[in-house]
Order: structure tokens, then sequence, then C-alpha cells
């Protein structure tokens, strides 16, 4: 750090920038079925027991997201600070996410704040939900639509650009 400090370089002209926007995305809801399940297994001993298994825990996770809306407005933003740009999302971010709006963004130095004005769950890109893994399990930590990835890096990427006069 010590070594750093002596290369930073002091402005006091940047120019400053901020857009935030509300995108509308679906929540994946839990079907008839899965509701049913869910019941039927807290209703056992199983589900009482001091140590929850896997299924009793995304069973009760069934129940939780049964009650969410059908749609949540998830805050973005861009910010700009001279030729730095931030984009902000209240999801938890996959590193591919953050790094191909790295590589598209128009600003000439981009970084990613996940968990940034609310909470919107992991955020996995599309394919990454035909793999599979707890990230894309239906839970009320991962509750947005499949899509919700690249809706999501295209309104940043879209953010970037008008912060920076693209």
């Amino acid at each position: 750090a010590a070594e750093v400090i002596g290369r930073i370089e002091h402005r006091d002209d940047v120019e400053l920038g901020a857009k935030l926007t509300q995108l509308p995305l679906r929540v994946r809801k839990p079907a008839a079925d899965q509701l049913a399940w869910a019941e039927a297994l807290l209703s056992t001993e199983e589900a009482k027991a001091v140590k929850p298994s896997r299924p009793v825990i995304y069973a009760r996770e069934t129940q939780g997201l049964a009650t969410y809306p059908e749609t949540l407005p998830i805050a973005l933003q861009a910010l700009r600070i001279g030729d730095l740009t931030i984009a902000s999302a209240p999801c938890e971010v996959f590193a591919v996410t953050g790094l191909t709006i790295k590589k598209e963004s128009a600003a000439k130095a981009t970084f990613t704040i996940e968990l940034a004005n609310g909470y919107g769950g992991y955020l996995p890109p599309q394919e990454q939900h035909e793999y599979g893994g707890y990230e894309t399990w239906p839970a009320r930590s991962s509750f947005l639509e499949v899509e919700a990835e690249s809706r999501i890096r295209t309104t940043l990427l879209d953010l970037i650009r008008a912060v920076n006069g693209k």
C-alpha cells in the first residue's frame, strides 16, 4: 500500500455520473405439486429433527418461496467517477458475469459491486441452471427467473453506456 500511494494521481476535476433503474424480474415460484411435496414432507417426523435434512430444508424453502410476489423490482446502478465506472446489483454475481461486464463496458475501467441496494439472491448465468448446483435450486437464496442474469447484465451495460455518454 505504501508503494502504491506514491503513484496515485490526485485530481479535483473528474466527471461524475449516476444512473439507477428498477428492473422487474419474475420470481421462480413453486408449482402446486412442489408445494404438495413440501407440505407432505414437513408433516413427517423427519421434519422435526434438530438437524434438518437437505430435503426438509428445501421443503421449507419451497413454502417460503410460495409467499413471494410474482415479480420483484431489482435495483441496478452505474456510477461514474472520472474514468472509473462501478456497476452494482443486489445479487451474488458470478465471476463470469462480472468479467463479461468489464469486457463489454464502455468505460475505461469498470468493476462490479454485488449485494448492493437490496437482496436478489444468487445470479447464476442461464447455462448454470442446466448444470444444477445449490445456486440454481429454487429457494429464498436463488429465486429470480432463469433469464435474470442476462437481463441484469444487459441493463447494467446500458447504464454504463448512459453514465459514460455513449
